[in-house]
């Protein structure tokens, strides 16, 4: 990988890629990008295993790619590409441009000017200007004069244009309309994506699939609605849809013995912890608590449990502690107090459970089937998801806290 330019708000890079290839790909970093930093450029990883031809635009401001020097970076990235197609084996050659948000924008912007071929957007904006635009946008923040009337209009795009987006997600889905109402692109939906469509679709599998069929728009929406469906977040969105309906049912279908689900329910351990302490309470608070000693006991390890009081249990998962010398209330970190002793409900009340025995705490409680609230001087508690624990004039449902009474193996 080299470096081709270099300005004060833009910096091109280029993989040379193999001879053999018949595309030649030019992405835009979106907002934030972390290519300004890192060395690389959008979809460095893709160019890099599947050796393309690739040369990355990298705005170093989130500036839309309307500031600056700008035509000198294009510029650069232009006269790349020629050279670049004039070494390859084949004359058939394909321009592709790839963006995501900021980039998507510019992606599409530009293809007339880059004469795009096809054009890959991920969750573009048509404006951020609000003389433009009435809907709300996520990006509205980022105005500024250069951005007035940044539009995308027919004259500029080029190509057959696939814009991917969430339909759910309803600023994109305004942004998609009026790129329909201006341009002839092909709108790809990738439902409950939310604005991160690239993360629903990453992979050199899914990418190669995109390329092979850009001239099909059809096959291009199966195959994104295909690996939305078995991308493991989609799964994952739908359980938490159908745990808070029955948490009982989610439980039963990941700790099946089908291998597929032990492989989801495998992944959800690694990287949605909280999310799955959550259904484990969830469990609990709804009286199943050998079901939650069951699932907590393989987040934290399998390790036995030695002794078997009724420990309060909040929705976050954690259990209650108290610290007696600070007087205040807080959560464990997996099950382990960083601070304080465990809270556990006796017969006339809550205690905070210490080596020296039980101290009773001035707090009262009030069941509500499985669930009880907690009512201090201050107020009724509630646990917040960054471990701490506040007090609330008001208790939600899901605020109230149950008892998870560890099972003996």
């Amino acid at each position: 990988m080299s470096t081709i330019y270099e300005g004060d708000h833009y910096i091109v890079r280029a993989l040379e890629g193999t001879d053999e290839k018949n595309i030649i790909v030019t992405s835009f970093t979106g907002v934030g990008a972390p290519e300004r930093h890192d060395g690389t450029f959008f979809g460095y990883s893709l160019a890099k295993k599947l050796d393309l031809p690739w040369v990355g635009i990298i705005a170093k401001h989130d500036c839309w790619y309307r500031d600056g020097d700008y035509l000198q970076a294009f510029s650069a990235a232009l006269h790349w590409i020629q050279t670049r197609k004039q070494t390859l084996h084949t004359q058939d050659i394909s321009l592709l441009g790839y963006g995501v948000s900021m980039g998507a924008y510019a992606v599409i912007k530009y293809s007339r000017l880059f004469n795009f071929d096809y054009v890959i957007s991920m969750a573009p904006q048509w404006s951020i200007d609000k003389s433009e635009v009435n809907h709300h946008s996520h990006f509205q923040n980022f105005f500024q004069p250069i951005l007035k009337s940044m539009g995308i209009q027919t004259e500029d795009t080029h190509g057959k244009i696939y814009v991917f987006f969430d339909p759910y997600e309803k600023p994109d889905a305004e942004e998609v309309k009026l790129i329909q109402q201006k341009t002839p692109a092909f709108s790809v939906p990738v439902c409950h994506a939310g604005h991160m469509v690239t993360a629903r679709l990453k992979g050199t599998k899914i990418f190669q699939k995109l390329v092979s069929n850009l001239d099909d728009p059809a096959a291009i929406r199966r195959i994104a609605a295909r690996t939305r469906r078995n991308a493991p977040e989609n799964i994952f969105k739908i359980l938490r849809y159908a745990q808070r309906k029955s948490p009982l049912w989610v439980f039963r279908l990941l700790t099946s013995d089908h291998p597929a689900n032990r492989e989801i329910l495998d992944h959800f351990m690694r990287h949605h912890d909280a999310d799955m302490r959550t259904l484990a309470a969830d469990l609990a608070r709804a009286g199943h608590s050998t079901e939650a000693t069951q699932l907590f006991r393989q987040l934290g390890g399998n390790y036995r449990q030695v002794f078997t009081p009724s420990h309060v249990l909040a929705w976050t998962g954690e259990l209650l502690c108290y610290d007696i010398a600070e007087k205040a209330f807080l959560q464990t970190k997996h099950h382990i107090p960083e601070r304080g002793a465990p809270v556990i409900l006796n017969d006339d009340g809550l205690y905070a459970f210490t080596p020296a025995g039980l101290i009773p705490l001035a707090c009262q409680t009030q069941q509500d089937g499985f669930c009880f609230s907690i009512h201090t001087e201050n107020g009724h508690l509630s646990a917040r998801p960054d471990g701490t624990v506040a007090p609330v004039s008001h208790v939600m449902d899901w605020e109230k806290f149950c008892v998870l009474q560890y099972q003996q193996t």
